[in-house]
C-alpha cells in the first residue's frame, strides 16, 4: 500500500492548478473519468480513462469522501479528499514521510487565511476490493433502518 497526502489550496482554482501540474479532467460519464495528462509542452497530452468502481459521499460526520477507480491497466486506486486531520489520521507509515513538512506547511496556510483540502490515494489488491465491495453493496442496498451507519462503517473499513 502507497499513499501520498498534500495541501490543495481552495482560494485558488482547483482545475487551474490541476492543470498547472499537467492535469486535466476532461469528461465524465456515469461510469468513467477522464483524465488528460501533459508532462511538458513538448508532449501531446495523453487521455486516460478511469472506470468509477465505487463513492463514497462526503457528509460533515465523514469530513471526507472517496472515490474508488480502475485505472487502464486493470490497478485499483482509492482516492481522498478530506479535512487535513482526517485524512492525515488515517495515513499509512509510507505516507508519513512527508507529515512533519505538510502539517507545518499546513498551519502556515491557515495562518495567512488559506482554506486546505488533504488528498491522499492508495492501490488495493483485487482480492481486498473484492471482499470490500460485497459488504459495501449489501450496505448500500439494505432496507434496514440503520443501513446509513452500516454503510458508514463499511467505507470506513477501506478508507
Amino acid at each position: 500500500m502507497s499513499d501520498i497526502s498534500f495541501p490543495i489550496f481552495y482560494d485558488i482554482h482547483l482545475p487551474q492548478v490541476s492543470r498547472e501540474f499537467g492535469f486535466e479532467f476532461c469528461k465524465r460519464t456515469q461510469s468513467s473519468v477522464f483524465v488528460r495528462e501533459k508532462y511538458s509542452s513538448f508532449e501531446d497530452p495523453i487521455e486516460r480513462e478511469f472506470k468509477i468502481l465505487n463513492l463514497m459521499e462526503f457528509n460533515s460526520k465523514r469530513k471526507r469522501m472517496s472515490i474508488i477507480v480502475r485505472d487502464e491497466i486493470g490497478q485499483i486506486i482509492l482516492l481522498r479528499k478530506g479535512a487535513n486531520s482526517i485524512i492525515l489520521d488515517r495515513l499509512s507509515k509510507n505516507g508519513r514521510m512527508f507529515e512533519t513538512d505538510t502539517i507545518k506547511h499546513l498551519n502556515e496556510y491557515g495562518e495567512a487565511g488559506l482554506r486546505t483540502l488533504a488528498l491522499a490515494f492508495w492501490f488495493l489488491e483485487e482480492s481486498e476490493y473484492s471482499a470490500w465491495n460485497v459488504e459495501f453493496l449489501r450496505a448500500k442496498t439494505s432496507m434496514d433502518n440503520d443501513w446509513l451507519a452500516e454503510l458508514e462503517r463499511v467505507s470506513d473499513i477501506i478508507e
